[in-house]
């Protein structure tokens, strides 16, 4: 299984009355009216020290935490629609390689096949993850933001950073994104990873925000439903 493309963004229709304006504030990343709210930080990526942690996607540990929390709750099949931001510039294909210099000339042997292999990862990163008929199909428009949008399973949610993986460039392999929003088909609850922030927020029943807080392998907090994300917003963020 995997996730497929859902042409219909009216499934997500349901989301533009219970979102707030475009911000940082719990009700305009996840609906208003959950029963909990948790705050899941994003892991450094651990190259240098105090590096910060990565902002726009959850990373791989985190997101199989939360889809182990969620599974646990509502079951491994169950039924879900994850979307992704339509302005990253690898969506639709294109990139450019580089030819590093070195210590020492080129020989004309050397830098021709330096030349046909960049001109053949330019055309790799040409071709993009997505299929004609997907990057022309409607998006979900919300405040700010426009976005594809994928159906499959809770279980299938994860293959997104597989090399080969349905959101990944053939040949290139996965390009790390995390999905954006992602929610169940019975809207109990939501998942948003705004593109700004260094943090995911979950929207739920009591239950499935205890799951996601007591999970090993996430860091995550519980949120009062008026929270802010901002750096300013006070100690309770």
């Amino acid at each position: 299984m995997t996730l497929d493309h859902e042409p219909d963004p009216c499934v997500g229709d349901w989301l533009v009355g219970r979102l707030g304006s475009q911000g940082a504030r719990i009700g305009s990343l996840v609906p208003s009216g959950f029963e909990a709210y948790a705050r899941v930080l994003h892991p450094g990526v651990g190259r240098w020290p105090g590096e910060p942690p990565p902002v726009g996607t959850l990373g791989g540990a985190s997101l199989r935490g939360v889809v182990e929390a969620i599974a646990g709750h509502d079951g491994t099949d169950a039924e879900v629609v994850a979307a992704l931001w339509d302005g990253y510039g690898w969506i639709g294909g294109g990139g450019v390689s580089m030819l590093w210099a070195r210590d020492g000339e080129w020989t004309p042997d050397e830098r021709a096949a330096a030349e046909q292999h960049a001109a053949e990862r330019e055309a790799t990163l040409a071709r993009g993850p997505f299929a004609p008929d997907v990057l022309a199909a409607p998006r979900l428009e919300l405040p700010g933001r426009s976005y594809l949008l994928f159906r499959g399973t809770i279980a299938d949610v994860p293959a997104v950073l597989d090399p080969d993986g349905p959101w990944s460039t053939p040949g290139f392999g996965s390009w790390g994104q995390t999905p954006n929003l992602l929610w169940p088909v019975d809207r109990s609850w939501c998942l948003a990873t705004e593109i700004d922030l260094d943090s995911t927020v979950i929207g739920g029943p009591a239950r499935l925000i205890e799951a996601v807080l007591a999970h090993p392998a996430l860091e995550a907090l519980p949120l009062p439903p008026d929270a802010s994300l901002t750096f300013d917003a006070g100690a309770a963020n």
